[in-house]
């Protein structure tokens, strides 16, 4: 995972930094006391030297007594003290350069002594450095495992959320289906009065043909009554088939009002479908338009404003404050933040009777406000779970 590489990484960088601190003091206490011992041997030497020296002036010196007192040859002594003077002469000159050399070796060894309480100084500014710089990369490793809980969490709310995202999308589905449906019946029923309509201009013209034959008709029945005297037998025929024709004009009105009553219905009826089907697309539009409002709501976040619920009147501003005061209860402040549909609210100095704080709740993005609900797992927003808050 992201989060847990760095975090070796941020482990890893914070290691060699310590080390490196302890190091460096080790190496200058190492230092200080290689100089020491290096100071303390060296003086050893010279003090040996020194006294080495001594030995032979005095060595020199018993001689030259025991020449004096031995008598022996004036030449022979003589030669024999002036070796005896160059050498303590040069034993002088050897005991001097010693002498000075070790003055300056001593007074290096102060110098170092003197520099060592800083040294010791440095060694504990530097322990106190190191002590926040350990807090702080302590802090950064529990700031991280909190981190890695955080984005555990919130990829299981991300799982729920696109659940619910993929039912949204089902729902919206079946409401295309069933538009479909509609329209598909808009247009049978169309069909249906097309065919009305068709039969309708038949059952016109079967009237008007009828009305021609009832002309032919009365035509013959005039040349007939002319011919009356010697067709009565052809009259009372014509009369027969008269009222035949007339039974089957009536049968004829009748039908064409039964059409007409159905073409009325099928009207009718296909202005409610048409109405229905308007009122189906106007609240997909709605739905449509909540949906985008609902959307772009959550990814602006929490809108600053005043809002209600049960009795809760609440107040969120642009600067990430909030107040909220219960029905008959005392008004709390403190601060909120909206991150991944979650609401936390938090500093709050007093809370009222029945609020904990801080209190992390889900948030549901309504038309008119938003929901407060209990997120998975957590015992969080007991008290304002279920509560819709909305915007005045």
């Amino acid at each position: 995972m992201p989060v847990a590489t760095t975090s070796n990484i941020r482990r890893e960088l914070r290691r060699p930094i310590t080390f490196i601190l302890l190091f460096a003091a080790a190496l200058g206490w190492i230092a200080v006391i290689f100089l020491l011992i290096s100071r303390a041997e060296m003086r050893t030497e010279l003090e040996d030297e020194l006294r080495i020296a001594e030995e032979g002036q005095l060595q020199v010196a018993q001689q030259l007594e025991s020449l004096e007192a031995a008598g022996g040859a004036l030449e022979e002594i003589e030669g024999n003290l002036a070796t005896a003077r160059n050498d303590l002469s040069q034993t002088g000159e050897e005991l001097q350069a010693t002498t000075e050399e070790l003055s300056a070796r001593t007074a290096e060894l102060e110098e170092v002594r003197g520099a060592l309480p800083e040294e010791q100084a440095r060694l504990e500014r530097i322990r106190t450095e190191i002590a926040p710089i350990d807090e702080r990369l302590a802090n950064q490793d529990r700031l991280i495992a909190e981190a890695e809980q955080n984005v555990a969490e919130r990829t299981k709310e991300l799982a729920t959320v696109g659940a619910r995202l993929e039912e949204a999308r089902a729902q919206e589905a079946t409401l295309q289906e069933n538009v479909a449906e509609l329209t598909a019946e808009a247009a049978d029923l169309s069909e249906q009065a097309a065919q009305s309509e068709a039969e309708v201009q038949e059952a016109r013209d079967a009237e008007a043909s009828l009305r021609a034959e009832l002309d032919r008709a009365r035509s013959e029945l005039n040349a007939i009554a002319e011919e009356r005297s010697g067709l009565e037998a052809a009259v009372a025929e014509l009369a027969e088939r008269r009222e035949e024709l007339a039974g089957d004009t009536a049968a004829a009105q009748a039908q064409r009002d039964a059409l007409q009553q159905e073409v009325t219905d099928l009207s009718q009826t296909l202005s409610t479908r048409s109405d229905d089907l308007q009122e189906m697309e106007r609240r997909i539009s709605e739905l449509q338009e909540q949906g985008a409002a609902i959307t772009d709501r959550r990814a602006v976040g929490l809108t600053p404003g005043n809002y209600t619920a049960d009795g809760i009147a609440a107040t969120f501003d642009a600067e990430g404050g909030f107040t909220m005061t219960p029905e008959g209860g005392a008004g709390m402040a403190g601060r909120y933040g909206y991150e991944n549909d979650m609401l936390t609210l938090s500093e709050v100095a007093s809370p009222a009777e029945g609020f904990a704080f801080p209190m992390t709740c889900a948030i549901v993005f309504e038309p008119t406000g938003f929901r407060l609900d209990t997120p998975d797992g957590s015992e969080d927003c007991q008290t304002l779970s279920g509560r819709a808050f909305d915007r005045q």
